[in-house]
């Protein structure tokens, strides 16, 4: 059929016209047509009619899948054509065709002429695979550029189905809890991505919002410095226990630090917050050591060495301070006395 595509293509056409009014051999076209020197939209189209004429969904589903792949993704003549594929296999929740796709230059792919309604038809097939993938993110990416409000709501409208499907006991992961392509492109659109993933916090969609900001920005950003500050300058616990919670649940190191010493020192004392400080602080993490080593004690000495350079003008951060190295002093020893029992018990079997 190659050969033919090359040296007899109106022959080829007429051959392939007479196998599609027949419904033979359809798979075999629409494999071929990936290798043809152009995509004959006639052909393509009445095969398209026949497929979708089936009753068989596997066979629909495998054969609008190939037609997908022959279409590729570079031809921006072939974006109905694509749009109208893409929307036949999620009708069969089939979403593996971004393994497909991985970015090309800029200026050279379907994606990037897409309009509002086309996005839709994306957003509707992607919002049916069971975990973000490496290769979605390059679809992703000119969803984002298109339109990040959009980009935001996608994550939302996972979040909203994996609440029914959970009901289902079916496996479906609305977040990714890291990403890779996107990151690079992210901070143009810092701004709307945060304030919109900020909304979710009223919507009680608040520990879905910390996951989902780790993972857009795992090293957290200015914008969301600036809207934690205004929440703890207000001084108001309910926005503190909405808003900033959860966030501790995701975010470690400096970022965290920043955020307890403000709180401490802008709050007046208040236990329930002072406990969800400390437990969050104290947390050592992954922690790996010899069995001859006080492991989890040696974590929390650590903890207290790094305490101890805070910079204590504030008395309030100054008292939060000598109670939190208090209970490190309690972890530690106790860390310490279970590690020599364990010890003693090893020297024991010899």
């Amino acid at each position: 059929m190659v050969g033919l595509d090359k040296s007899a293509r109106t022959k080829l056409r007429q051959i392939i016209q007479e196998w599609i009014d027949s419904g033979k051999n359809l798979q075999i076209i629409a494999f071929a047509l990936r290798f043809m020197l152009e995509v004959d939209i006639e052909i393509f189209q009445a095969l398209f009619e026949k497929i979708r004429s089936k009753r068989d969904r596997d066979i629909k589903r495998k054969l609008f899948a190939e037609l997908l792949y022959s279409l590729g993704f570079t031809n921006i003549e072939h974006k109905d054509l694509f749009i109208g594929t893409l929307r036949e296999l999620t009708k069969y929740e089939l979403t593996h065709w971004t393994n497909w796709f991985h970015g090309g230059q800029e200026g050279t792919n379907i994606f990037e002429h897409l309009n509002k309604n086309d996005w839709e038809v994306v957003i509707e097939n992607l919002l049916n695979t069971s975990d973000i993938q490496y290769h979605d993110e390059y679809v992703l990416k000119y969803l984002l550029k298109f339109d990040a409000v959009q980009f935001v709501s996608f994550f939302e409208r996972r979040v909203q189905k994996e609440e029914k499907i959970e009901k289902l006991s079916y496996h479906y992961s609305s977040l990714p809890f890291d990403f890779h392509n996107l990151i690079p492109d992210l901070h143009d659109y810092e701004d709307i991505i945060i304030d919109e993933i900020w909304k979710w916090f009223d919507k009680k969609y608040g520990w879905k919002a910390a996951i989902l900001l780790k993972a857009l920005f795992p090293g957290f950003s200015s914008r969301m410095d600036y809207k934690i500050d205004e929440i703890i300058d207000s001084k108001d616990k309910k926005a503190w226990n909405k808003y900033i919670h959860p966030i501790f649940q995701w975010y470690r190191g400096d970022s965290l630090e920043r955020i307890i010493k403000r709180t401490i020192s802008t709050f007046k004392k208040d236990k329930e917050i002072w406990d969800t400080c400390m437990v969050y602080l104290s947390n050592p993490g992954m922690v790996s050591g010899t069995t001859g080593e006080s492991i989890m004690a040696d974590a929390y000495r650590k903890k207290k060495d790094k305490v101890e350079k805070w910079d204590l003008d504030n008395k309030n951060l100054k008292e939060f301070v000598e109670e939190y190295k208090k209970m490190l002093d309690s972890d530690i020893e106790r860390e310490d006395q279970r590690h020599e029992e364990e010890m003693e018990k090893l020297r024991r079997r010899y």
